[in-house]
Formats: structure tokens, sequence, C-alpha cells
């Protein structure tokens, strides 16, 4: 009997469990590697071996050890350099090296990347000090947030110099290498766009808008609570971001693969890149959502990119709109949802994903830490869209383990639009 070959992903998040599933069906022993308890993805993991995927010496000793054929992160930015440098050392398959890895996740050197070949971005200053961050010119408001941080944690909109000395603070702490960046901030319609790239030409599959709110659930906040798709933006905002994408591809040094991009659309017309990333949409539910309107699975095309397999792009756009969302909670150990499953039997959610178990705690702390699941919901026309999103929001509830609700229903997509 022939020995498996072995995968190694990096991080245990809901589209790493679609990621494996893939892995898994093309024949890989896959060993994920996540330090936390129970991840998401290591439920479907032959191997949950418990340690961080950040750490590129650990990482290299357990693919060493395993004979490992493939290390790859898809959908989260800290381990996909991770991935890229033990791949190099390995000599395993990878989409690019670690210098174009890098590029796409420590924002100061993608901003240096997009000054130099003349992408629109917003001014910003990279800082290692306080004293530094006061003696900065970007002039208010402005946002402050860690340089290599993900999933909006230590990002503040500064609107005012009273709360710049804890936005500050914030973002320091959340900074793993201790530089923060403070950045131009504008109003406007932000959108995440997915894009294939096939042989150094880039395709945008999806226009998403993004929607954002803070813990009271004013439309002001950085936590990124839902995706809509369609984005309602004119052919013409169309056609001026694809030819950004190309750009970008070409800047980056992207041959085969995925782009994400996080743009603004100011108030006149004007598209601002404010970040790009070499992966699929973490969340919430990007990838799932990108599926549904398409026919494109991203996670696939991430990993044919990895193996120098040969990328098919083919649209079949269903006309229907989607949103993909994030569940918060607050402070407490999960217990029960309430409601869902009737929900989706009665066709105004189409489907659920845990980002949490039953029985874990859910952290005090505004972030991706208090998301608890995604969802998703379709419909025919944006108005329907919007009634299944309140429908969903006044019938649902989560509890914690006593029975108490700790659903934050302020927080959610249904405040924004």
């Amino acid at each position: 009997m022939m020995t498996k070959p072995v995968a190694i992903v990096l991080g245990g998040t809901v589209p790493h469990k679609f990621l494996i599933e893939n892995l898994k069906k093309r024949g890989y022993k896959t060993i994920l590697i996540d330090y936390y308890e129970n991840p998401p993805a290591a439920s479907i993991a032959d191997v949950h071996i418990k340690e961080s995927a950040l750490d590129a010496c650990i990482v290299e000793k357990i693919a060493q050890k395993n004979d490992a054929a493939l290390v790859i992160c898809a959908a989260l930015d800290q381990p996909l350099p991770v991935s890229i440098t033990v791949s190099e050392k390995l000599n395993l398959p990878i989409p690019f090296n670690s210098e174009v890895a890098y590029n796409l996740t420590n924002k100061s050197a993608m901003k240096r990347v997009m000054k130099k070949t003349g992408i629109p971005t917003p001014e910003w200053h990279c800082v290692e000090t306080m004293e530094d961050a006061y003696a900065h010119s970007i002039p208010l408001p402005f946002i402050v947030k860690p340089e290599d941080g993900t999933g909006s944690k230590g990002i503040t909109i500064v609107e005012n110099e009273q709360n710049f000395e804890e936005a500050l603070q914030l973002a320091f702490n959340a900074s793993m290498n201790g530089k923060i960046i403070i950045e131009e901030f504008f109003n406007g319609l932000e959108l995440s766009v997915d894009c294939v790239v096939k042989e150094g030409v880039s395709k945008v599959i999806l226009f998403r808008e993004r929607h954002k709110c803070d813990k009271n659930g004013s439309a002001k906040g950085t936590q990124c609570v839902a995706t809509i798709s369609p984005a309602n933006i004119p052919e013409s905002t169309k056609k001026s971001i694809t030819k950004i994408m190309s750009l970008i591809a070409n800047a980056f040094n992207v041959k085969n693969g995925v782009l994400l991009a996080q743009l603004i659309i100011k108030s006149n017309q004007q598209v601002t890149i404010l970040e790009i990333a070499g992966r699929v949409s973490g969340g919430p539910g990007g990838f799932v959502a990108v599926k549904k309107k398409t026919g494109i699975d991203m996670l696939d095309i991430f990993l044919r990119a990895y193996l120098g397999e040969e990328i098919n792009i083919t649209i079949n756009d269903d006309s229907r709109h989607y949103i993909t969302g994030s569940l918060y909670c607050s402070e407490g150990i999960l217990g029960s949802f309430i409601n869902f499953e009737e929900l989706i039997k009665a066709k105004i959610v189409d489907g659920l994903f845990l980002y949490k178990n039953r029985g874990e705690e859910v952290s005090h702390e505004f972030s991706t830490k208090s998301r608890v699941a995604g969802f998703s919901i379709s419909a025919d026309s944006r108005n329907e869209l919007k009634e299944k999103i309140n429908t969903m929001y006044n019938q649902c509830d989560i509890l914690d383990k006593t029975g108490k609700s700790i659903f934050l229903r302020q927080v959610g997509v249904h405040k924004c639009l």
C-alpha cells in the first residue's frame, strides 16, 4: 500500500476546513498546525498539532519529521510567509517566493511597492515609538494600526487628539514587530475585490461591499461584519478597479494565484487601495460568497497555483444577491445557538459556519476573537436580502453555558444598511 503524501496546513480557520477537505480528496494526509485547543478545521484534519503556525522553526521541524510534500496557508496573512519560507528551504511547491509573500503581508513593504509603482494608496508613516508617533504629519482623521496586524485587531479611527494615545497603545500592543502605521483616513464605500491571476494576467472575479461597525452598532467602526455582493457600483468604477488590479499583479510579481484587495471609493469616485493580500478571503465568509455567486472556488485555485496546476477561470454569475457575515458575542463560555436550524429550514439563512465550538471561551475584546460564527444569506433582490437579514437578527439568539444571551445583536450589517 502506497503511503499518502503529507500536506501541512497552517491555521485552523473555517476556510482551511474546506482546504483540508480538498487536500484529502486529492489523496493527502493532512496535518493541521494551530496552537488553539479546538479550532474549526481540527475536526477534519488527520492530525492536529498544537503549536504556533507563526514559528517557522517549529513548522520546518514538523515538515521534516513528517516528510511533508506541501506546507500551505491559504486564508491567513501572518502564517503565509511562514509557509513560503519553510517551503523554499525544503524545496517544496510555492506559488511565489518569500519576498513576494513579505510584500503582501507587511503593511509598510506593501505601501512602498504601491507608492513606487503608482498604485493609489493613502499616505502613511511607520513608527516604532510614541515620540515618533506624535511627530507624524498626517492630518485628522487618520487610522492607527499595527504594521503586521490581521483581523482588524489594534485598528482605530482617530478623529481627535484625545483618543490618539489610547489608539497608539492598542496598535503597539497588537503589533508583533513593535511597529505601527499611521495612515490617512477617507470616507467612502469600501470594497473587497477577489481576483485570480493566471500567467501574470489578472481577472476580477467579484466586487463585494464591506460593511463595518463598532461594538455599539455604529457604522464608524473598524470591524468588517459582513460583505454584500454584487457591489452596487457603476461600470466605469469597475473598469478603473480592474485596471488597478492588473497593476497590482505586475507590481507584486504574482504570476499565478489569487489576489484580494481592500479599497475605498471616495465621493469623487476615485479609487484608493487600502491593503492587498495574496490569499483567499478569510472572513466574513468571502470564499463562500465568491463560490456561490460565481462558481469559482478560490481555495482550489490557490491550491492549484501552489501545485503548478492549470487554473480555470470560468465565471457563472447566477444573478442573485449574497451576504456573508459574522456573529459577535460578549465575554462568556459559548453555549447554544437558538433558532438557526429553523431559519435554515425556512430558507431565511443558507448556512451557518462555526468559528468557535460550544464550551469555548469568547473574548471580552471586540475583535475577531469575539466572532463565534459566520452566516450566508441569498435573495433575488437587495430588498429581499435586507428583509432576510432583519428576520435573522430578530429571531436568532446565542446563549452562554448558563442560558444567558451573550449575542451582540447590535453588531451586524442590519445596522449598517
